[in-house]
């Protein structure tokens, strides 16, 4: 009978929870950040703009400005995540005590600036990261969590957000040009894929793969 590795050395599991955990919390703030920059009402004609601005459609009698819309769906992914992110928060917060101390306030407003929410984010994200190891014990969290994290993955690639990872050392080149990041998979499953910015070595899950 084979033993699975990650039985006789349970940190393996944790480690890649961990590494997950700290990835998708550390782009959040700038995911959010840019959803809310990207909401922003633009200058329009009556405030000095030009008409050639913003991007119109007309048809008929009708006439309304497609950047509208754009700026709704924006604002409305950013509250959702946003949502998420505080949502999770105030369940940590709920079920582990030791996590109570030195926990953040989270403002009314959160999404007021673009600045404001990428501070408030940090602020959040950081307390979440500096209790990792208590909230891994909260099993009946996980779903809770790849909600959030399914979330990110799917709002950095539906609006073209790209924060930049921690780069981590190439086994082929030596270099610290490896970036990683996480992608959903058609069974369902997630991958941690990499490549070296050096050499063009890629990883599937920490490992190399040929190329």
């Amino acid at each position: 009978m084979t033993i699975p590795l990650d039985a006789i050395h349970p940190e393996i599991n944790f480690h890649a929870w961990e590494r997950s955990f700290e990835h998708h919390l550390g782009q959040i703030p700038d995911v959010l950040s840019m959803l809310v920059t990207l909401a922003q009402p633009r200058i329009g004609v009556s405030r000095g703009g030009s008409a050639f601005d913003r991007l119109q459609i007309t048809g008929g009698n009708d006439h309304r400005d497609l950047s509208d819309t754009i700026d709704d769906a924006m604002s409305r992914d950013a509250e959702h995540l946003w949502g998420l992110l505080a949502g999770y928060a105030a369940t940590v917060w709920e079920q582990a005590e030791q996590t109570r101390e030195d926990a953040p306030t989270l403002p009314t407003g959160a999404l007021s600036t673009a600045t404001t929410a990428r501070d408030t984010a940090l602020v959040t994200v950081g307390w979440l990261i500096g209790h990792a190891a208590t909230i891994y014990t909260l099993d009946e969290f996980e779903l809770d969590v790849e909600e959030l994290f399914r979330t990110v993955r799917r709002l950095k690639t539906v609006h073209g957000i790209h924060p930049h990872p921690r780069r981590e050392r190439c086994d082929t080149c030596g270099k610290w040009k490896v970036e990683n990041d996480y992608t959903d998979l058609a069974d369902g499953t997630v991958a941690r894929v990499g490549v070296c910015r050096g050499c063009g070595q890629t990883y599937l899950n920490g490992e190399p793969t040929d190329t």
